[in-house]
């Protein structure tokens, strides 16, 4: 028998036909269900994460309080995310600071106002030698 007609090459050709219809159908399944795929995956991996600070506090408590070990997995993902929050809140900050408001900034610093197309905008000096293109993107 030819080794490329073999009934063990098609079975190998087949599992890898299966395997990749398998990645394709479950690729589209989870770009399909991604609203609520993407917060699962997030908590499965969340809770992987915590999991072994779980297992640590509950191994060196009294089972009476091993419910401690879950308090300490949410409590450390309780800091994290303040941690997180607190850092996006002085980078916000920065950002404020470091453009200054536009209507403060008009009168005297070479900025004009137009009409375009009906609505006020403030434009850049070179916006304001007279580019149309700019009003028109404000349409």
């Amino acid at each position: 028998m030819n080794e490329s007609n073999s009934p063990a090459r098609h079975r190998r050709s087949h599992s890898y036909l299966l395997v990749l219809i398998t990645v394709i159908l479950t690729g589209w399944a989870l770009k399909a269900t991604g609203t609520f795929m993407i917060p699962v995956v997030f908590s499965v991996i969340l809770a992987l994460l915590v999991a072994p600070l779980d297992r640590w506090v509950a191994d060196r408590v009294p089972d009476k309080v091993g419910w401690l070990g879950r308090l300490a997995a949410m409590g450390t993902i309780l800091v994290v995310l303040l941690g997180f929050a607190g850092l996006m809140w002085i980078a916000a900050e920065q950002t404020i600071e470091r453009f200054p408001n536009p209507t403060e900034s008009v009168p005297g610093h070479g900025y004009k106002t137009a009409r375009c197309a009906g609505h006020a905008a403030i434009l850049t000096p070179v916006a304001a030698s007279g580019s149309r293109a700019f009003c028109s993107a404000l349409i």
